[in-house]
């Protein structure tokens, strides 16, 4: 198991750059088609991407920002007191804050993924995914994934729609997902 995470390491680290650096999509579809099987059939991935397609047909219903600071909360506090990086002070978490309050009370998809941008999504969130099983039970997947996916696609859709985009493109889920850092587990940590 052990071989096969460091595999799927190296895979994520080749797609997320081919992605980035802007791979013409014939190469793009070659490379998602060689990525391991065993994400296709995993519950916890058919969850996320459950998420992305119900986010693409605007039907997704990400609970308010209301509702989820108190989480976000949580969360921080969860951060600062493990410390694992030593920018994660009071003052990071006041700067995360603070971009937290920048974003909509509520957030309404408007514009969809695009397929390379929910493949680095499933890519960062497989890098987490033996802790996030340990941590989430199958039924409460949804419920553990709002907050994160609430910050990532509230920023970059906020992005797309500043650069008149059609969709969220992989860059703008690469620039949140850098915005946020770590504070966007199980996606960054």
């Amino acid at each position: 198991m052990r071989e096969r995470r460091s595999k799927w390491s190296r895979w994520a680290a080749v797609v997320a750059v081919l992605f980035v650096t802007g791979v013409n999509q014939p190469a793009q579809a070659q490379i998602l088609s060689q990525l391991p099987g065993y994400l296709a059939s995993d519950q916890y991935v058919k969850e996320l991407d459950g998420m992305f397609q119900e986010w693409n047909v605007k039907r997704l219903e990400l609970p308010p920002k209301s509702k989820l600071k108190d989480r976000f909360e949580d969360r921080l506090k969860k951060i600062l007191s493990a410390k694992k990086y030593t920018y994660q002070d009071a003052k990071w978490a006041d700067a995360m804050r603070e971009k937290f309050a920048a974003l909509p009370q509520k957030l309404e998809p408007e514009k969809p993924l695009s397929d390379s941008a929910q493949a680095v999504l499933v890519l960062v969130f497989s890098k987490e995914l033996a802790a996030f099983r340990n941590q989430v039970a199958l039924g409460k997947v949804r419920g553990e994934l709002e907050l994160p996916l609430f910050m990532v696609f509230g920023k970059a859709q906020s992005e797309a729609t500043k650069a008149k985009e059609a969709n969220i493109s992989v860059g703008r889920i690469i620039g949140s997902l850098f915005w946020w850092w770590t504070s966007v587990w199980p996606f960054c940590d």
